[in-house]
C-alpha cells in the first residue's frame, strides 16, 4: 500500500464510478452476486468534514463512502481494521481499504450486499453498514 495519501479537491462521483465501472467488467464478471438489474453509481456526494461523503451503489454492494478532501486530519486505517467516525446519526465504524487506482480509504460495513473486499485504491474512502453500533 502506497503512503501517499490521495486527496480529492472535488467530487470524486465520476473517478469512482469509472473505477468501479471497470472492476465490475473485469473482477466481478460473471460471479452469481451481480444483480444485473443496478448499475454502478455515485451519488450524493458532498463535503463533511474536509472530506467528501456519499453513497457508491454497484451490482454487488451498496456502501457508504468517504473519500479524503483535499485538506483536513485522515486518520490511517490499515486494511480491515476499524475506526469509529462520529456521523450526524452517530458513532459508526468503518474499515481500511485500499483499491490502487483510488487509494487507501476506509469502508463501513455495506448497506446491503454480501460480504466483499473492501473496493478503493489509493485514498482513504470509508464504506458504511445500518447498524448504529457499528
Amino acid at each position: 500500500m502506497s503512503s501517499v495519501l490521495k486527496r480529492y479537491a472535488t467530487d470524486p462521483a465520476r473517478h469512482l464510478e469509472a473505477v468501479f465501472r471497470d472492476i465490475e467488467r473485469t473482477r466481478m464478471a460473471g460471479l452469481p452476486i451481480l444483480n444485473t438489474a443496478l448499475t454502478v453509481e455515485a451519488i450524493g456526494f458532498t463535503p463533511w468534514q474536509g472530506h467528501w461523503l456519499g453513497a457508491l451503489i454497484t451490482p454487488w454492494f451498496l456502501n457508504l463512502v468517504l473519500v479524503p478532501g483535499a485538506q483536513g486530519e485522515w486518520p490511517h486505517a490499515a486494511e480491515g481494521e476499524r475506526i469509529v467516525r462520529r456521523l450526524p446519526a452517530g458513532d459508526r465504524g468503518f474499515y481500511g481499504c485500499f483499491e490502487p487506482v483510488i487509494g487507501e480509504e476506509t469502508a463501513r460495513d455495506r448497506l446491503a450486499g454480501p460480504p466483499h473486499p473492501c473496493p478503493i485504491a489509493q485514498i482513504e474512502i470509508s464504506c458504511c453498514s445500518s447498524s448504529s453500533t457499528g
